[in-house]
């Protein structure tokens, strides 16, 4: 399942959210079942379960929306249920966001959590908040400071701006338009203390939402990828799609079955090989679910 970000500080980079889901989609097996879905003001199926690329290429291209909001908690709760709707062996959630959710609800967003630890599902996270932090105005400080390199314009054009200076006697002291071009930025004071709290607010939440999603994909055996920019996405999304490829189920039987463990009990499971050339990298934490 695609679960794509549309809303709020990710509406400008709808395109390349597009373009690195189809690029996915692409690389995945022609057996694959594959559902689309969308969360910016509310959570929405853009395309069911289906093996169809072609189908699915349509609705990323005609489908996706922008939203002012970002509801990703609830998108997170809504997945689980979606993918109950359809019984797979091997399920991967494939999340594109920069982490952040308007409403910012604790509860809303411990209990998403815990429902996909109660699940075999994997998070996997195409991360934003790199290039939503570079992307960001550098307003967090108050001060800002002068330029190390004090050159608005290149040397060769500056030098072709006019240089003359009106005939008087403080004819010295004129700043030809060539002289400004050429002067140092001074450090300056910004007087908007309300959009500095905000920047830093921002930022502060930016770096928050990178933490979560870092955890929880590492918490359900999914793999963690934060671009740095835009044309990396599409080798981000190819990286993906060969790990997806080369997953598989294992079953087992635990030694204390999970009937006699209490609800909220967390696990954690570890898959190694006695072979000294083969690595395997799998492990989850597993929260064990009330029963009803």
């Amino acid at each position: 399942m695609l679960l794509l970000d549309t809303g709020g500080a990710m509406r400008t980079n709808l395109s390349a959210t597009r373009s690195a889901a189809k690029r996915l989609v692409e690389q995945l097996a022609p057996s694959d079942a594959i559902s689309v879905v969308q969360f910016g003001d509310k959570v929405e199926v853009l395309s069911g379960w289906t093996s169809d690329k072609a189908e699915t290429a349509a609705a990323l291209d005609n489908k996706l929306a922008f939203g002012r909001r970002n509801v990703l908690n609830r998108a997170l709760g809504e997945a689980v249920k979606l993918f109950a709707a359809r019984p797979l062996e091997n399920r991967h959630l494939v999340l594109i966001t920069g982490g952040i959710d308007s409403f910012n609800d604790e509860t809303e967003r411990k209990s998403a959590v815990a429902e996909l630890m109660g699940t075999d599902i994997n998070v996997h996270v195409i991360s934003y908040t790199f290039m939503e932090k570079g992307s960001a105005p550098s307003r967090k400080s108050i001060l800002k400071e002068g330029e190390l390199n004090p050159r608005r314009l290149p040397e060769q054009v500056a030098d072709t701006l006019p240089d003359p200076k009106r005939p008087g006697p403080d004819k010295d002291k004129q700043l030809t338009v060539r002289e400004q071009a050429k002067m140092p930025r001074l450090g300056s004071v910004s007087l908007d203390v309300a959009g500095v709290k905000r920047a830093r607010a921002d930022a502060r939440e930016l770096a928050g939402g990178q933490q979560f999603l870092e955890a929880l994909a590492g918490d359900t055996n999914g793999l963690f990828l934060l671009p740095e920019t835009v044309g990396e996405l599409e080798e981000k999304a190819d990286a993906l799609a060969d790990l997806i490829g080369s997953q598989y189920v294992v079953a087992y039987t635990p030694k204390r079955p999970l009937k006699d463990s209490p609800a909220g009990e967390v696990r954690r499971i570890e898959v190694s090989s006695r072979l000294p050339d083969v690595r395997a990298d799998a492990h989850r934490r597993l929260l064990v679910r009330a029963r009803p």
